[in-house]
């Protein structure tokens, strides 16, 4: 059986957060769904060890505004194995995490990054600051800003284990 369900995040008023959710996701898209997360703002941070978002396969991530900071998740802020991740706006930014900082695409997943996404100041301890991209996944960009990411030995922007870059 598959099931479906949509959550969508506004942040109407401008100071809306969800923080501190301690050793585990903040939001996490269950595997054998097509659940969809909409977020239109708001801020997600203070997410220790695990993402602050991720998605598994079949699941659909779409950020069109707001802001992921100020996380330490081990695998990346944003997990995507094999989901779905579309960033249309808004930004990650100054996370940390001892593989990876910003985003983490592996298994087959998918990554859209669109003019007015911005991914920041993002710092890993060993893998990758900005996006890693593992086996069988795609990245596409077609526009926004990837800056001032840092890492321990590989990519501080873009770290390729395989995938496409097109």
């Amino acid at each position: 059986t598959v099931h479906s369900a949509t959550l969508n995040i506004c942040d109407c008023v401008g100071t809306g957060a969800l923080t501190g959710t301690g050793n585990t996701e903040a939001i996490y898209l269950y595997i054998r769904t097509t659940a969809t997360l909409n977020f239109y703002g708001g801020n997600i941070s203070g997410v220790v060890n695990g993402a602050a978002v991720s998605a598994a396969e079949g699941t659909t991530f779409k950020m069109y505004g707001g802001s992921i900071s100020n996380n330490y998740a081990s695998n990346g802020a944003v997990k995507v194995v094999a989901g779905n991740f579309h960033m249309y706006g808004g930004e990650i930014s100054d996370n940390t995490g001892s593989n990876y900082g910003a985003v983490n695409v592996s298994n087959g997943g998918n990554m859209i990054m669109e003019n007015g996404a911005v991914i920041e100041g993002n710092e890993s301890e060993y893998g990758c600051g900005g996006i890693r991209m593992g086996l069988d996944t795609t990245v596409t960009i077609n526009g926004g800003y990837i800056t001032r990411n840092e890492s321990g030995p590989y990519g501080g922007g873009i770290h390729m284990d395989g995938g496409i870059l097109p």
